[in-house]
């Protein structure tokens, strides 16, 4: 829900399941600042519930799914973040996320997940046509998963203004499978999540990739990672069920000290950075619906144009 005359300032919104927040819970204050309580910091790196961004709509879940609310000892945190570059005082906002609860409970108990790049070492030098920065979300990373897998049911992906595509891979024992999200014309003001039908079984042991894209065609200055508009960011947010508490954030980033490989990772299963050792895999063949087409002949002559007598008007 948000408040029609402060549109413009208001950027994306989470919300968190947190730890015990008894001592906090009146807090209010800005992200992610160094000296708010560390579980308010702690939780704004945690579970996310559900979110909504620039351009989303309502969000639909599969009928025997539904997301839990009942979890024992624990709060829900909103994070809103705003954008106001021309820094605005006169701003006073009460937008916030409308949640439909009920006591019917739906069997399953779904669970919202991401993957991409973390929000630093990210940088897009300037005059790029099509610069490339990619996250991945390791085979160790979802390792704890259920053994029958999690489902899949929609992608929600979220960059800033410079960027034009995004890509989910999915990896499993060295082969690419079919891509289970793909937005070749992305708009940062039509950020909807969009259902995946069918849905996508991830597997333990699998990898997910997501490609970002950025066109910086019309800026003369790098463009750093970062939570600002004008910042960038390549995440995907993943909605899914049975919920499973291994699966969350799941990111990586290259290594600070070295500019290629290897990687560091962070996930919710390994809580830590960690070196990250990609797959190696098969690409998935590109099927060219135009191989082996030969144009038919031409069957018939075309007949001259006829003349056009004015005088019959």
């Amino acid at each position: 829900l948000v408040e029609e005359v402060n549109r413009q300032y208001v950027h994306h919104m989470l919300l968190y399941v947190c730890p015990e927040l008894h001592e906090h819970i009146t807090f209010e204050g800005e992200c992610y600042h160094p000296l708010n309580p560390e579980l308010i910091n702690q939780c704004n790196l945690g579970l996310v519930l559900t979110g909504w961004a620039v351009g989303g709509q309502d969000q639909h879940l599969p009928s025997n799914v539904g997301f839990p609310l009942s979890f024992e000892n624990r709060h829900m945190l909103i994070e809103i973040h705003y954008d106001n570059p021309t820094l605005n005082p006169n701003i006073f906002d009460s937008s916030g996320i409308r949640l439909w609860v009920t006591d019917d409970l739906r069997p399953i108990d779904a669970g919202v997940a991401y993957v991409g790049h973390m929000v630093f070492n990210m940088d897009i030098p300037a005059r790029e046509e099509a610069f490339e920065h990619k996250g991945i979300c390791s085979s160790f990373c979802t390792s704890g998963l259920p053994r029958e897998g999690v489902q899949i049911f929609s992608t929600n992906f979220h960059a800033h203004l410079a960027s034009t595509q995004m890509h989910l891979q999915h990896l499993r024992n060295g082969r690419e499978l079919e891509p289970i999200a793909t937005d070749r014309y992305y708009d940062f003001n039509y950020q909807q999540s969009h259902a995946t039908k069918p849905e996508v079984t991830i597997m333990p042991g699998d990898e997910l990739v997501i490609s970002c894209t950025y066109n910086t065609m019309d800026r003369n200055a790098t463009t750093p990672a970062g939570i600002a508009t004008y910042e960038e960011m390549c995440r995907v947010f993943i909605a899914y069920y049975p919920f499973d508490y291994s699966f969350g954030p799941c990111e990586s980033l290259p290594n600070p000290t070295d500019f290629g490989p290897p990687l560091l990772e962070n996930c919710e299963f390994s809580p830590y950075l960690g070196p990250l050792e990609p797959m190696e895999y098969e690409p998935l063949p590109v099927v060219d619906l135009c191989e082996g087409y030969e144009k038919p002949p031409l069957d018939r002559v075309p007949k001259p144009l006829e003349q056009f007598d004015r005088s019959k008007i």
